[in-house]
C-alpha cells in the first residue's frame, strides 16, 4: 500500500528596512554678467537590512529540513557630480548645457527561487541634455525647449518568475533620447495657459533574462534613475521599473483667478 502525497503550502515573512542620508552642494560662477559656471556634488549612502523567514507546511506541521531563515545586510555609497554652462544672450533669453550623473539605490527582493536573486545592485546613468528657456511680451509668453541623452547602466529591470512572482535584476543597459517643450501664455490678469510636448525614444542595449535568454535586445525600455535635474529644467523622465517608455507625452492646462469681495477663486481645467 503506498503513501498518500500530501500538498505542502508555504508560508513568508520578510520586513526590510531602509536607512539612508545625503549631503550635496553646488556653487556657480559668473563671468561677463552672462556666463554661468555651475559645479555640484551629492554623496547618498543607503543601508538596507532584511529579516526573511519561511516554512512548508503540510497537514498543518512545519516539513523539516525546509525552513529558511536570512539576514541580509548591504549598504551602497555613490558620488553623483554635475556640471552645467548657461548663457544668457538677452535678458530673457538663455541658452545651457548640463551633465549629471543619476542612480537608483539596490535592494532586497523578498520573492526569489535561487539565493542569487535575493539582492539585486544599484543602478547608474550618466545624463546629458541642452537647451534653452525664453521669455517674451513682458514675461507674459514663455517657451522652453531641450534635448536629453540618457546612458543606463546595470539597469533594475522587474522580471517575472516561473511561479508568477516577481524580482527585480540587474539586467540591462539602455539609451534614452528626446527632446521636451514647455509654453505659457499669461492671456489676461488671472487667466494663464500652459502646455508640453515630449518624444522620447527609449531602447535596451543589452537585455538578460534568466527565463527567457532570447529576448532580444532592441525591445523597448524604462528610463528610470535618480538624477541631479538641471536648474534649468524642471522636467523629470521617470518610468517604472520595465514599464514601456511612451514615445509621445503631450498635456495642457489653463488656470483661472476670478476675484470676490473678500477673496479670489482659483479655477482649473
Amino acid at each position: 500500500m503506498g503513501m498518500v502525497p500530501m500538498a505542502m503550502t508555504n508560508t513568508a515573512d520578510s520586513d526590510i528596512k531602509t536607512y539612508g542620508y545625503a549631503v550635496f552642494g553646488q556653487a556657480t560662477y559668473t563671468l561677463f554678467d552672462k556666463l554661468d559656471l555651475t559645479a555640484g556634488l551629492r554623496y547618498e549612502y543607503e543601508k538596507n537590512k532584511l529579516d526573511y523567514t519561511s516554512d512548508y507546511l503540510a497537514g498543518g506541521m512545519v516539513v523539516p529540513g525546509m525552513s529558511s531563515d536570512i539576514r541580509g545586510r548591504k549598504h551602497d555609497d555613490v558620488f553623483l557630480p554635475k556640471a552645467q554652462i548657461a548663457y544668457r544672450w538677452t535678458p530673457d533669453f538663455m541658452t545651457y548645457a548640463g551633465v549629471s550623473r543619476g542612480y537608483r539605490s539596490g535592494g532586497f527582493n523578498t520573492s526569489f527561487l535561487d539565493v542569487s536573486d535575493l539582492a539585486f545592485d544599484p543602478e547608474y546613468s550618466w545624463n546629458y541634455e541642452v537647451g534653452f528657456k525664453s521669455s517674451w511680451f513682458n514675461n507674459r509668453v514663455n517657451f522652453n525647449t531641450s534635448l536629453f541623452y540618457i546612458d543606463l547602466s546595470d539597469q533594475q529591470v522587474t522580471q517575472v518568475l516561473p511561479t508568477a512572482n516577481t524580482v527585480i535584476r540587474n539586467a540591462g543597459k539602455s539609451r534614452s533620447m528626446g527632446f521636451e517643450v514647455e509654453a505659457s501664455a499669461l492671456i489676461t490678469e488671472g487667466l494663464l495657459f500652459e502646455g508640453s510636448f515630449g518624444y522620447t525614444d527609449a531602447k535596451y542595449r543589452r537585455y538578460s533574462d534568466k527565463v527567457s535568454p532570447n529576448t532580444p535586445t532592441t525591445s523597448r525600455c524604462s528610463t528610470v534613475c535618480r538624477c541631479w535635474s538641471p536648474s534649468t529644467s524642471s522636467t523629470r523622465r521617470t518610468r517604472s521599473r520595465g514599464s514601456p517608455a511612451p514615445n509621445y507625452r503631450a498635456s495642457a492646462s489653463s488656470t483661472g483667478t476670478t476675484p470676490t469681495p473678500s477673496s479670489r477663486i482659483r479655477m482649473s481645467w
